[in-house]
């Protein structure tokens, strides 16, 4: 499906008009609750004179009810409305058009009526001023669309599909129409699409279909061969090599988003004029000479049907496992996201009406998640738990006796300055003498530490263990991730395991004792609750260090941030930087902290000659290798893509070894590459391959958590995969119950060779290794064995028994977090970065930075948005003010930003409305039909 895309009069006149080989001349309806203030009958044929006033904004008089727009080119145009193209899988064109079941085209009428109610009852909207205000106006039941169905691809295979025009023309409460608000639509096509696919689905499955759910919300009728189904996909293999070739040249100045809908266009020939019996005679051949006639087609259909295990799948529990999934990610989600993943995950079982009705039970009974806001929702547990943290915040502050008084923490600070010169040459700054300070001598129970990237926080936590041990207090350091771990250990020499270790296991420390919590941003709010909780029964004094414009938490929440924001609580702040070493990095570093700057940055990098803008990776990739070459033993490649970083990886690699910089005599080795699934991405066998790797997180059906093994077989019709786990077991995991239970890694080949920089991706207590450490290689032999320097030490690791390492010259953002460099070069593709990512690329750079990007305008805007993570809080307290400053900006800063922006809107709106009274300009507005 290629979604929606806005058409113009013209092209809709010309287009849907075009006959069809296979469907007959009444292929077309007119549907929606519409219809009828035009005078038009829902469901009756599309006559070419009614379409072609509609279309224009006329009625079917003729006389204009919706103004025009000026095009681009100068003329004054109307435009037809957007077109929504629902294409079924090709199994389903070849079950129809080969095999003959007509009644596959009754099961697409259904569909179709469904799509269209839910647009019409949801989606339909127009825009009015109103006081100089714009406000949009839903309108349910109001849509007009035109419905054409089509039975062929452009290459002349079978394709069913078919076009939904929703028309640009809404009426109002007083009769007068507008023009079609549709905003709404495109930013909820996953959801539309999710809507017309499992209405199908059920359909085919209740005709006698077996359904093979797909990632994404698509599917396939189980039983027709991959091998018939690539035949007849011509047309999608040239929009492939299309996508393929615009990715790796970009002759178009496009972001990745639009690239799919670009080669779709780009590639399509007209249509060809040809019989029903001449296609019917051509796909009977293709299919005959590949060995599948008909009836063994219809065998192998049949065959995946009696196969199909059947298994009772209640509403409920789709549900309930869609909410465990949302929720695991995110405090809160939308009433579009419940219904787009719930129909993905009972794709053949249920369509939007069961799930509607099943969502409307939950409201009087069941109570799995509640409403906090109109559409907004979440769990009772996760409403309750980032409540309570801000309760716990409160509630900690001045009960406990400080570990210091003042005047002793003064001493000894400076004490611990004037013995300490090789950690601090140029002293201590003011912002870490506070942080001292604040620690040892707060009464309170939490100490919330909002610490900027390169601000010297290592350096003072090494003064708090020394005052720790001095005052016989037990000192523990805690963390998401074991990296961070083993970055406190070595700096405090103070004990430390990960916050999952620690609250797996019970708390040793005896007397007083402090935990800090670093890079407290990656946590969720369930973690960061039960470690406050833990520090509330163990009567232990718990510190909150982190940075909030980082990269956040891949679970629920945004504690750190809400405990800042929205906690009644004293903040400390770290950030006075000392990493930048020059006055571009110190601006630049400065800068990335203010949503509000980065166009300002992006200047200053561009003012300072370290800016490219290239449209094609293959260009970026040239001079990305230029620019490492100039100082390769101290520059980092970062990359917003894994893949981008797989392929810069090996070009740095080949050069290192063309130019005798690493050992040109090198060893392959099967490596593991993780799978990274989120949400009820896990519930599908289709996201795995034959031999990849499993690992079971949690226990389930007598299998213990721990274990790994290797898949044998993956059975798409009844979403299981069979593997052969490590202590000799066979077992089949049916993913819909314990998807969630596991995770995954893919088997991949990779060259090392003596002076690698590697990086490990899996924590091995074992080996002393964490994931996301780095390490060069020393020795190498064709056993596996190598010898790695990791920071002062030297461990040995045998590949063929931990193989979780990869090249570490380019790295991913997310994987940088918490790095420092000499000279970072920034890979930035522009739809894939954000404030946080460009924040935690620019302020890992000590000397040098370097910015490349496919589309600078598109990346200066991405980058101006924080990171969306959401909280309950945003809807269960007040928020007027934020009692602790501001997350990403000043106080003083987003005073002054804020008055800026309201003039801006003021003088915006007034000038909206002067346009009004004139030809509106189409660049006024992005999808909208009309201002």
């Amino acid at each position: 499906m290629m979604g929606p895309v806005t058409q113009s009069a013209t092209a809709a006149s010309k287009y849907y008009y075009e006959k069809d080989p296979i469907c007959d001349k009444d292929n077309s309806r007119w549907l929606g609750g519409g219809c009828e203030s035009l005078g038009l009958e829902t469901g009756s044929v599309v006559l070419k004179d009614d379409f072609n006033n509609v279309i224009n904004g006329n009625d079917l008089t003729g006389e204009q009810i919706v103004q025009d727009t000026y095009a681009a080119a100068g003329r004054t145009e109307h435009r037809a409305g957007v077109d929504f193209v629902f294409s079924d899988p090709k199994s389903v064109s070849i079950m129809e058009h080969l095999a003959g079941d007509e009644r596959i085209r009754n099961v697409r009428s259904t569909a179709v009526e469904d799509v269209v109610k839910h647009i019409d009852d949801n989606y339909i909207a127009y825009r009015e001023t109103v006081n100089y205000q714009v406000n949009v106006v839903h309108a349910a039941g109001k849509g007009i669309f035109s419905t054409y169905e089509h039975s062929t691809s452009r290459e002349n295979d079978p394709n069913s599909h078919t076009h939904v025009l929703i028309c640009n023309i809404v009426q109002r409460e007083d009769g007068s129409y507008r023009a079609l608000y549709n905003d709404d639509i495109f930013k909820n096509q996953k959801e539309i699409t999710a809507v017309y696919n499992a209405s199908m689905a059920k359909g085919l499955s209740e005709i006698g279909y077996a359904i093979e759910i797909k990632p994404n919300g698509l599917y396939e009728v189980a039983g027709v061969p991959k091998e018939l189904i690539d035949t007849f996909s011509k047309r999608t293999a040239n929009i492939k090599q299309a996508e393929a070739e615009f990715l790796d040249n970009k002759h178009i100045p496009e972001t990745n988003p639009k690239i799919q809908v670009i080669a779709t266009l780009e590639t399509r020939p007209e249509k060809s004029d040809l019989t029903k019996e001449y296609l019917m005679d051509s796909w009977n051949k293709q299919a005959n000479d590949i060995g599948y006639p008909p009836d063994k087609l219809a065998s192998l259909v049949a065959a995946a049907f009696n196969n199909k295990i059947v298994n009772h799948i209640s509403i409920n529990s789709v549900i309930r496992h869609v909410v465990n999934d949302l929720t695991a990610a995110e405090s809160t989600f939308t009433t579009s996201e419940l219904m787009k993943h719930s129909l993905a995950l009972s794709m053949g079982k249920y369509n939007k009406k069961d799930i509607t009705n099943e969502i409307d039970k939950n409201a009087v009974s069941d109570r799995l998640f509640t409403e906090i806001a109109p559409g907004i929702f979440s769990t009772d547990k996760m409403i309750e738990t980032e409540k309570d943290i801000l309760l716990m915040l409160e509630a900690g502050k001045g009960n406990v006796e400080p570990l210091m008084s003042k005047e002793e923490a003064q001493i000894f600070i400076n004490s611990f300055e004037d013995n300490n010169k090789n950690i601090a040459p140029s002293g201590l700054t003011r912002d870490q003498r506070n942080l001292f300070i604040d620690v040892m001598t707060s009464p309170d129970q939490f100490i919330v530490v909002q610490g900027d990237a390169g601000t010297g926080k290592t350096t003072i936590l090494k003064a708090v263990a020394a005052a720790c041990e001095e005052k016989l207090v037990a000192l523990t350091g805690h963390s998401k991730t074991g990296k961070a771990i083993e970055e406190f250990v070595s700096a405090t020499g103070a004990k430390g395991s990960t916050v999952d270790s620690f609250l797996f296991h019970k708390s040793e420390e005896s007397g007083i004792s402090l935990r800090i919590i670093d890079e407290a941003s990656m946590l969720g709010s369930l973690q960061t609750h039960s470690m406050m909780d833990r520090a509330v029964d163990d009567n232990a004094r718990l510190i909150l260090l982190g940075d909030m414009k980082q990269l956040q938490a891949i679970d629920a929440g945004r504690a750190f941030q809400d405990a800042q924001e929205k906690g009644d609580i004293h903040v400390v702040k770290l950030s006075q930087g000392i990493r930048q070493k020059n006055a571009y990095t110190i601006k630049l570093a400065e800068l990335t902290k203010s949503k509000y700057k980065i166009n300002e940055a992006v200047n200053l990098i561009n003012e300072n000659d370290k800016l490219y803008e290239r449209t094609s990776f293959n260009d970026r990739r040239d001079i990305i290798l230029e620019l490492y070459k100039n100082d390769p033993s101290n520059s980092i490649v970062v990359t917003s893509t894994n893949k981008e970083k797989d392929v810069l990886n090996s070009d740095i690699r080949s050069y290192l070894i063309n130019n005798n910089l690493i050992d040109s005599k090198g060893f392959l080795f099967n490596t593991q590459s993780p799978i990274s699934l989120v949400g009820i991405e896990k519930r599908f066998s289709s996201h795995y391959e034959i031999d990849n790797t499993i690992h079971i997180k949690k226990s389930f059906n007598g299998i213990q958590s721990g274990v790994s093994g290797k898949i044998t077989s993956i059975d798409l019709n009844n979403n299981t995969i069979t593997a052969t786990l490590d202590n000799g077991s066979i077992q089949k995991i049916d993913m819909f119950k314990n998807g969630d239970k596991i995770s995954g890694s893919a088997d991949t080949i990779k060259e090392f060779a003596k002076g690698d920089h590697i990086m490990f991706l899996k924590n091995d207590k074992l080996i002393g290794v964490n994931n996301g450490q780095t390490g060069t290689i020393n020795s190498i032999d064709e056993s596996g064995i190598i010898n790695v320097s990791v920071g002062k030490n030297r461990i040995n690791v045998n590949l063929n028994h931990y193989n979780y390492v990869d090249h570490a010259y380019a790295i991913t953002d997310y994987k940088s977090q918490g790095g420092s460099y000499s000279k970072v070069i920034f890979s930035a593709l522009a739809d894939r970065v954000n404030l946080n990512s460009f924040y935690v690329a620019a302020t890992r750079a000590k000397d040098d930075f370097y910015l490349l990007t496919d589309d600078v305008d598109q990346l200066t805007k991405h980058a101006s948005r924080p990171q969306d993570k959401k909280s309950t809080l945003d809807h269960t307290i007040q928020n007027d003010e934020m009692k602790n400053g501001i997350n990403i900006y000043s106080k003083v800063e987003k005073d002054v930003d804020d008055s800026q922006q309201q003039r801006d809107l003021s003088r915006m709106e007034k000038d909206r409305y002067a346009i009004k009274q004139m030809p509106p300009n189409s660049n006024s507005f992005e999808k909208g039909m009309e201002i």
